[in-house]
């Protein structure tokens, strides 16, 4: 008979110590290594150069602009990496809008009519009778173990990457149609 009370003790610090160590949570913040240049290599101050916006415009070749133009606007991967571009922006914003607080409103109206038929204790036969309501509920849940912070981080750097990959394809198509 003793026993059964230590046993019901153990289990409930067994559980215990499982609900705490569950609710622990431990992210280390990102670290970039320190990888130091070899002295080998030379200074690059003076070898970089300046492009324009359009690097093609280099060339003074309207025939090329309009080449090059054409190519960018009717070429649908084109269209495929800008529609990927919109989606992932609007993906971010849902996730950068699971933070905020939620506002949920309501309102209606409601009309009836008595009878004595369903409640003969109504003093009143065919009385109308209408009712307007309004109902609203905001709600927040706190991001404690950054859940949320996490994904909108996450939405965000998707978005990056797929704008790169976009502005990659339209140097590499402008440089195919160019050559």
């Amino acid at each position: 008979m003793r026993r059964e009370p230590a046993r019901l003790q153990m289990l409930l610090l067994a559980g215990l110590a499982a609900l705490v160590t569950g609710c622990a949570v431990t992210r280390e913040p990102e670290r970039n290594p320190d990888l130091p240049l070899p002295e080998a290599l030379p200074p690059v101050a003076g070898m970089t150069v300046d492009l324009p916006d359009p690097w093609w415009a280099l060339f003074h070749d309207p025939a090329l602009d309009a080449l090059i133009r054409e190519a960018l606007a009717r070429n649908p991967d084109a269209a495929i990496a800008a529609a990927r571009v919109a989606e992932a922006r609007a993906l971010a914003r849902i996730a950068r809008a699971d933070q905020l607080p939620e506002l949920n409103l309501e309102a209606g109206a409601v009309r009836g009519m008595s009878s004595r038929l369903t409640q003969p204790d109504l003093p009143l036969d065919g009385a109308t009778r209408t009712e307007f309501y309004a109902r609203g509920v905001v709600s927040y849940e706190v991001d404690l173990w950054g859940r949320y912070a996490h994904a909108s981080e996450a939405a965000r750097d998707r978005l990056l990457a797929t704008e790169f990959d976009r502005d990659a394809f339209r140097l590499s198509l402008s440089g195919e149609t160019a050559r």
